[in-house]
């Protein structure tokens, strides 16, 4: 057993789990077991801050084992609102400290979440205040003060805890800070409804400018050059599909007098860098090109100079608190709620005219899409209402998506499939206006001169019903992307 090499022990192990209830003490065995059974147990951990307290020193001696990391923060449901941020603190702290200590090792991805503490029983609670509803966030000194992990290079901050506190968007900015080596980072944040109905939305309005603020003092995280995917979904219950439908409901204006949204364009700045960029939420025109009132704007040749995808879902709720999408006509059964499927060109318009001067700076660009969730009435079947994508897309040529999400990508012919497309999704009838679609035309002139340019327009069934030849490419070689 001393003499067998640990890639031999690494095969034996899978077959031994089988059969006994753990493996924690075939570690004995020998020196090489101990390594094949450390290595094994110790590359993919699930923990608590609660727990880490108890055996984050033995995660210490072994960090060089760790590959994924799960680390939830145990936040106080009860007591005063410093503590719970001193909680947090020191959980962040210890957990740095462990990681970033010794030999940095291989690289590895982290994921952080919180949630309420499940131990503060009714007795507790009625001798100690219950800590309001709200966000968990640093309090003390600056987040360059926090501990560097080099070894961290995919970094998932999870800001959802429906109940209780839960954490900042900011927070997976600052982390990020500390982590040189990080190649890509997802955010997934929650819109709930008691953020948006206490004290005008207050919360939800401080969180969103909060992580804008923590991006602009992070020079938007221009030092990470490996850090080139950027995921933030702010989607999850979104309100346009709950509350909003609601006759009374009002959304709570996030742009504070600027004239732009400070998310949207703190946003549109950290993308400079990127390479792929997936945005789901409330955000508005500023999110693809400068508003006037931006003083900072600047327009060089190429704003995006690796930007290859861009994914942008929206709600129907603009951040000034308007509407992308109008009423659908009034029906006996919409009494109480209304529902938004009509576009809006007031708002709709200048969001397309930036998604197509953007574009225009994106020399790498292979795919981008602006999405809306709609409810759709289908008349081919019945009177009723289905929520569907609302979808305007551009792919470049040789650009294929997957079938399983895309199936009307099956009935394209090898020609169309290498010509330059716009795809135009459940929208019916509306364009972008003329000068839009003229500047969109010359944008796919100029980069793919030699391949065929093409319009296509899909229904909820899947189903090609036109496609427009806007130009046929020159003879000869036809180009990719």
């Amino acid at each position: 057993m001393n003499t067998l090499p640990v890639e031999i022990i690494d095969n034996i192990i899978p077959f031994i789990t089988y059969s006994i209830p753990s493996f924690a003490g075939l570690a004995s065995i020998s020196p090489s077991w101990q390594y094949a059974i450390e290595r094994r147990t110790f590359s993919s951990l699930y923990t608590t801050s609660v727990d880490f307290k108890t055996w984050g020193h033995a995660v210490a001696a072994r960090r060089a084992f760790l590959r994924n990391l799960d680390y939830t923060i145990i936040l106080p449901r009860v007591g005063e609102r410093a503590q719970l941020h001193q909680v947090f603190t020191a959980a962040v702290n210890e957990l740095l400290r462990v990681l970033g200590g010794g030999d940095n090792g291989r690289p590895m991805s982290l994921s952080l979440g919180g949630r309420g503490d499940g131990s503060s029983g009714s007795h507790k609670r009625r001798q100690t205040k219950l800590l309001p509803h709200g966000y968990a966030k640093y309090i003390s000194g600056d987040a360059d003060t926090l501990p560097v992990v080099r070894r961290v290079t995919y970094l998932s901050v999870w800001c959802i805890n429906p109940a209780y506190w839960r954490i900042s968007l900011r927070v997976a900015v600052d982390l990020a800070r500390q982590m040189p080596q990080l190649r890509s980072i997802f955010i997934e944040g929650t819109v709930e409804p008691k953020d948006l109905r206490r004290k005008g939305g207050v919360p939800y309005r401080e969180d969103r400018l909060g992580l804008a603020e923590a991006l602009v003092e992070a020079d938007y995280l221009s030092g990470l050059r490996d850090c080139t995917s950027v995921s933030l979904e702010l989607k999850d219950r979104d309100p346009e599909l709950i509350y909003t439908r609601r006759k009374t409901f009002v959304f709570p204006d996030c742009t504070n007098g600027l004239g732009y949204d400070p998310l949207s364009a703190a946003l549109r700045m950290w993308s400079h860098n990127l390479v792929s960029l997936n945005l789901e939420g409330g955000f508005d025109d500023s999110v693809f090109w400068p508003r006037s009132a931006e003083k900072s704007a600047k327009t060089p040749e190429f704003l995006w100079p690796r930007l290859k995808t861009l994914h942008v879902e929206l709600g129907l709720l603009t951040p000034e608190g308007g509407w992308y999408f109008d009423p659908t006509p009034a029906r006996a059964w919409t009494e109480y709620y209304k529902f938004h499927s009509i576009p809006n060109d007031d708002t709709l318009q200048p969001l397309f005219e930036s998604w197509a001067k953007a574009l225009e700076c994106m020399p790498a660009l292979e795919i981008a899409t602006i999405l809306f969730r709609v409810e759709i009435e289908e008349r081919e079947i019945a009177s009723d209402m289905r929520v569907e994508d609302w979808m305007v897309s551009f792919q470049a040529p040789n650009i294929v998506l997957d079938p399983r999400q895309h199936p009307y990508e099956r009935n394209l012919s090898a020609g169309e499939l290498s010509s330059s497309r716009l795809i135009f999704r459940n929208v019916g009838s509306w364009r972008p206006r003329k000068s839009i679609m003229s500047r969109l035309y010359r944008m796919r002139k100029n980069r793919f001169p030699d391949v065929d340019a093409i319009d296509l327009a899909v229904n909820m069934f899947e189903e090609v019903r036109e496609t427009r030849v806007l130009y046929k490419g020159r003879p000869g070689l036809r180009l990719g992307p």
